[in-house]
């Protein structure tokens, strides 16, 4: 299922602020820059391209895509017990309120790699996150 219509006018009705995300993403690539993840400490960590730190944030996967599937999953899927909200959680309780079925449903199958970072993208806005690696 390719990104649904209600998933597409969201991301219409949002493109200016999921274009900034984007925007901010290219030019911390194209500064050299990256965001390292300690799934341990669940730290992201944002170096120059020297290994200088410019910050670190709490962070966590909220999901995984597997290219040769198609299929994007929330990393809230399958869990049995919950013991603090993560935020791929509040993107799921997020897209319950505003409607967009695909922010809601564990597993989306069959996008394409575009359409799987928008989805994820989307999500990350509306639950109020500061953006991706």
């Amino acid at each position: 299922m390719p990104l649904d219509e209600v998933t597409r006018r969201s991301v219409f009705v949002l493109q200016h602020e999921l274009r900034r995300l984007v925007e901010r993403e290219r030019a911390r690539d194209d500064r050299g820059e990256e965001v390292r993840y300690d799934s341990g400490s669940r730290m992201a960590t944002w170096e120059t391209r020297r290994g200088e730190v410019i910050g670190r944030w709490y962070g966590e996967v909220i999901a995984s895509y597997v290219i040769a599937d198609r299929i994007l999953r929330w990393s809230w899927a399958g869990r049995s017990s919950v013991s603090s909200v993560t935020h791929a959680e509040v993107v799921a309780r997020e897209g319950q309120s505003r409607g967009i079925p695909q922010l809601t449903m564990s597993v989306v199958g069959e996008l394409d790699e575009e359409e799987a970072s928008m989805l994820v993208r989307l999500g990350i806005l509306v639950a109020g996150g500061g953006g991706t690696e």
